[in-house]
């Protein structure tokens, strides 16, 4: 549902299997993968990993346009599987890139950096959390797609991140409300690779990684498992990405003193869709991708 065409942003999700040239997928298989996943299947030759390295930093670039070259795998793996999350989309109401002013941005208490510091005085939808010490703001994306902005208060940060899941996101986006803000947000992009085997593993997904492992469901033979999982993430935030960027725009708002947030220390950001959570992540330092 969220990989349907929209005509105001672009979004790609998707997983691809990437088999040995000497395993068959059952057809069962890879009809249901294709049909609840949208998975592609592609042979491999993994006698030759960097061969396979190449084929699924194309893959990767191709889907995300990001080149990040796959490295790591082994000889003796068989089977590669890839999830890829990629969002572009414009803001219903765009930063001024003549108001983005290079800023300090407090990385911890001895680290500071500067950075592009975007500018907006206008209404926003804001709520405090008492309770976990930190301002939330909405930003809503065009074609239904928000982001939920976080800044925990000094020190709050990792209290924050402890409690942070879908319910205390969604219990913010029912407490929002509007009011004049004066925001100040950097400007940065952030990717990241992860194998997230150990993740998996946690979460209680074990045997598919063990000898022990029962796959024939996928090829008819009990002897598989898998080798490794590849997850990659990526987003750029930024003023507009068009050239109405350069544009002046101007807002009515009441003579009212607004609310200051300045996003100038470590903040969380969410990225979500019809209600779905596409991307969840951390600002540590906007400067480093």
């Amino acid at each position: 549902m969220l990989n349907r065409p929209r005509a105001e942003l672009e979004l790609n999700i998707g997983n691809a299997l990437f088999t040995h040239d000497q395993v068959h997928l059952l057809e069962k298989f890879v009809k249901d993968a294709k049909h609840c996943y949208q998975a592609e299947v592609f042979p491999a030759n993994f006698t030759n990993p960097s061969e396979v390295e190449k084929q699924i930093t194309s893959y990767i670039e191709n889907k995300t346009h990001i080149k990040d070259d796959i490295k790591g795998l082994r000889p003796d793996s068989v089977m590669v599987l890839v999830n890829q999350v990629f969002l572009k989309a414009y803001w219903q109401n765009p930063f001024n890139s003549q108001a983005t002013r290079e800023a300090d941005f407090f990385v911890d208490k001895k680290a500071m950096v500067k950075v592009p510091m975007m500018h907006k005085d206008a209404y926003f939808k804001t709520y405090r959390d008492a309770d976990l010490s930190c301002e939330v703001v909405e930003l809503p994306y065009k074609g239904g797609a928000s982001a939920l902005f976080i800044l925990p208060d000094q020190g709050k940060l990792k209290h924050v991140e402890q409690a942070l899941g879908k319910d205390l996101l969604f219990k913010w986006m029912n407490s929002l409300r509007g009011r004049r803000v004066e925001l100040f947000l950097p400007r940065f992009s952030i990717s990241g690779s992860y194998d997230v085997k150990n993740t998996l593993q946690k979460m209680g997904i074990t045997d598919v990684f063990k000898d022990c492992a029962d796959l024939s469901g996928m090829t008819g033979k009990p002897k598989l498992k898998v080798s490794k999982a590849i997850h990659k993430t990526y987003l750029n935030i930024h003023e507009n990405g068009t050239e109405a960027a350069a544009t002046t725009l101007m807002e009515m708002v009441l003579m009212s003193c607004p609310l200051v947030i300045r996003f100038n220390r470590p903040f969380c950001v969410s990225i979500t869709i019809d209600r779905n959570i596409l991307f969840l992540g951390r600002v540590q330092d906007p400067t480093k991708n």
